[in-house]
């Protein structure tokens, strides 16, 4: 009973964007049983930019003008313009936003700033293996540092989740939050240890 705001059935979160929650639940051996999306922000204020390993096209040209995105194939064949779209990989890789490889999908939009960006949503896990071998030097006399830097890391990305839904996404990716640079920047040991804490 009581007065107040009314519930919304299921407990489901205002639209508008990722709202930060509880933490996930956590298994006996520590490892995290599941966590949440993050949206990192890859380029903004972009005029033009290519995606290959889509599922729409194995290069997709993406061109912002009149306020709009244009989508074409790499011979020029138009594939759809509007005021963004999510672009998937081919059945388990990774797609290429100019060369770079990142995991998981690619959104390409018109935020509600009337900028154009190119945000990069994956899971959270995956987001650190793409951030911690740019804060620190893997080597395995660094083990420890590398497990203190990864709870840190996980800590700041769970309190960024929804830090900038206006602009439509969580993070950016330099210096103003964590430095992500995809999968290219991932290292063996330092996903070893992301696993491990």
């Amino acid at each position: 009973g009581g007065g107040g705001m009314p519930r919304r059935k299921g407990g489901a979160a205002p639209t508008g964007g990722p709202v930060p929650t509880s933490p996930p639940p956590i298994t006996v051996a520590g490892q995290l049983k599941q966590s949440p999306q993050i949206r990192v922000l890859l380029k903004q204020n972009f005029s033009s930019v290519s995606v290959e390993g889509s599922g729409l096209a194995s290069l997709v040209v993406i061109k912002a003008e009149d306020g709009k995105i244009h989508l074409t194939n790499g011979n020029g064949r138009g594939l759809g313009s509007g005021s963004g779209f999510r672009l998937q990989p081919l059945d388990g890789k990774q797609l290429k936003l100019d060369g770079v490889p990142y995991h998981d999908v690619l959104e390409v939009f018109i935020n509600p700033l009337s900028r154009t960006v190119v945000v990069n949503e994956l899971n959270l896990e995956s987001y650190l293996r793409g951030v911690v071998p740019n804060e620190l030097v893997t080597d395995r006399s660094r083990s420890e540092a590398i497990k203190t830097l990864t709870i840190a890391a996980r800590t700041y990305a769970y309190s960024s989740l929804g830090q900038n839904a206006v602009r439509g996404f969580d993070v950016y990716s330099d210096t103003r939050s964590q430095v992500y640079r995809g999968v290219a920047s991932e290292k063996p040991l330092a996903n070893q240890m992301i696993e491990e804490t």
